[in-house]
């Protein structure tokens, strides 16, 4: 089972400040963690219980939304390109960049971070689109990237030691669950369409290729 990122976040949010040491590290610290603690292998309890969630959670939707003539539309999104996707979680004492769910442990993309992208995209107006969670992954569920800050200012180059960033993504290979309610049937291709320029924060640098 794996470690509860909330209680790594704030214990680590803790030890950092007494040590007087700063937020960076204290990313980098819980980036390497979770890359470590998330192999595949070790958080299948954590997937098989939150894929039994989302097929309930599915289900009674459909249940009431088919009344009301609303087709249920599902997919595997695969992620194809390190993928960031973050909200604001009140009960995340540091941003690690990535949207966590505080009661499945893993992360997910927020359906109205999906909605967004497909409304621009899709003739369908009245979509309803449920959160989406990690279905399976290949060998890691996150993995480390790097940046190096640029500075505005102008410095002699001998004189800069920029300090990398390091933070936590979904890795690639990761399968998530799309379940989307429509008024009428929505095609896999119309989906990948929409999905084109890619999910979440980077997309402009190649971050968030997503594929059904």
């Amino acid at each position: 089972m794996a470690l509860n990122m909330t209680s790594l976040a704030i214990k680590t949010l803790i030890e950092f400040i007494e040590s007087d040491r700063t937020i960076e590290e204290a990313s980098k610290h819980i980036t390497l963690i979770l890359y470590k603690e998330f192999e595949c292998n070790k958080i299948k309890d954590l997937i098989n219980n939150v894929t039994t969630y989302v097929n309930i959670v599915s289900s009674y939707y459909n249940e009431i939304l088919s009344k009301k003539k609303y087709v249920r539309n599902t997919y595997i999104m695969t992620i194809k390109t390190p993928l960031l996707v973050h909200t604001h979680n009140p009960y995340m004492p540091i941003n690690i960049g990535l949207s966590w769910h505080p009661i499945f442990n893993l992360p997910y993309i927020p359906s109205t971070t999906i909605k967004g992208v497909l409304n621009r995209y899709l003739d369908e107006k009245d979509l309803i689109i449920l959160d989406s969670f990690p279905v399976s992954c290949k060998f890691r569920l996150i993995i480390p990237q790097i940046i190096t800050p640029h500075y505005v200012n102008e410095f002699s180059e001998h004189k800069i030691n920029p300090t990398p960033l390091i933070f936590p993504a979904i890795a690639p290979g990761a399968g998530f669950n799309l379940t989307i309610f429509s008024k009428k049937k929505i095609e896999k291709e119309d989906i990948n369409k929409a999905l084109f320029y890619g999910l979440g924060a980077k997309t402009s640098i190649g971050y968030g290729v997503v594929e059904i």
